[in-house]
């Protein structure tokens, strides 16, 4: 069965969204279960974690590294394996809002999420080898 992507824009601020990458191992499971924001609720705490830490001290190398730490989020209805990934092109987005263009600020990494039944038992690092690339 083939995997399903899916890119969504969390907008953190008036200014800043985050880029996640959603990779859904089963598209049909997906959507009879309506997982779509108990995935979102569930990485709330991560995401908020990770952005409102102080990472000041840290170099940029360190903090890369950082980012690359897989992990997961086992659920009653689903499994979260994620990963926040270093992008080094800045991007940026454009919002219209009362006929007026507002810039919102794309964070230079992103959030790789693979969405998959719970109890699976595949080694976490496979996922982002096969599926996140």
């Amino acid at each position: 069965m083939p995997i399903t992507r899916k890119v969504v824009h969390l907008q953190i601020t008036s200014r800043m969204a985050l880029r996640v990458i959603l990779h859904i191992m089963d598209q049909d499971w997906y959507e009879e279960q309506q997982l779509y924001s108990h995935v979102i609720q569930a990485l709330y705490g991560s995401i908020v974690r990770f952005l409102v830490n102080d990472k000041h001290g840290l170099s940029l190398a360190k903090r890369r590294k950082e980012l690359e730490n897989t992990k997961s989020l086992d659920q009653a209805r689903f499994r979260l394996v994620y990963r926040f990934l270093w992008q080094e092109t800045h991007r940026a987005m454009i919002l219209r809002q009362n006929k007026t263009y507002n810039a919102i600020t794309v964070y230079p990494f992103e959030l790789a999420v693979v969405v998959d039944k719970p109890n699976t038992q595949k080694n976490l690092e496979s996922y982002f080898v096969t599926y996140a690339k």
